[in-house]
């Protein structure tokens, strides 16, 4: 079992820090959103993709872990927790495990935080830029109005600045 847990513990370990490297890759592209910099997005995204694949990796490797744990203590796998396993540990283990279990809860929160607030300044931006191109090409409301009379009249539409013909 302390062969699973020292695995286990390195694993939580390399997770935290490319979570960190996440978290720190998710706030520069915050700036970069608002500074309207594809490119630089486009190199954020590119660097992003490869940590959540090792991230995958390293999930795979927690899971076998925790296979291992699970049957050394006679526990079904997909019922072991990490507070479980903890009950089970010496004294230094415990600690350590605690330790990188609240680093690994923090560190995640404030990726979901991040994540939250990009996903908000991307839908802003995609409705400025829908607004600012249904403005230019003349596809703003017009509505039809009624005269005194009770006739329909139709809005007049102002001059665009795009040809519309296809």
């Amino acid at each position: 079992m302390g062969e699973s847990v020292d695995g286990l513990l390195d694993v939580l370990t390399k997770e935290c820090g490319l979570y960190r490297d996440l978290y720190d890759l998710s706030r520069k592209k915050s700036e970069i959103i608002l500074d309207g910099n594809v490119e630089g997005l486009t190199g954020i995204l590119s660097v992003e993709q490869q940590l959540i694949i090792e991230l995958g990796h390293l999930e795979a490797q927690r899971e076998e872990l925790i296979e291992e744990l699970a049957s050394s203590m006679d526990i079904d796998p997909q019922r072991l927790t990490l507070s479980q396993i903890i009950t089970f540990l010496e004294e230094n283990s415990e600690k350590r495990m605690k330790h990188v279990w609240n680093d690994l809860s923090e560190v995640i929160s404030q990726q979901k935080q991040i994540n939250d607030l990009n996903e908000s300044l991307i839908k802003n931006n995609l409705e400025y830029i829908d607004f600012s191109l249904r403005l230019l090409a003349g596809q703003e409301e017009l509505g039809v109005a009624y005269s005194k009379a009770g006739k329909t009249s139709a809005k007049q539409q102002n001059r665009n600045l795009f040809d519309k013909r296809v």
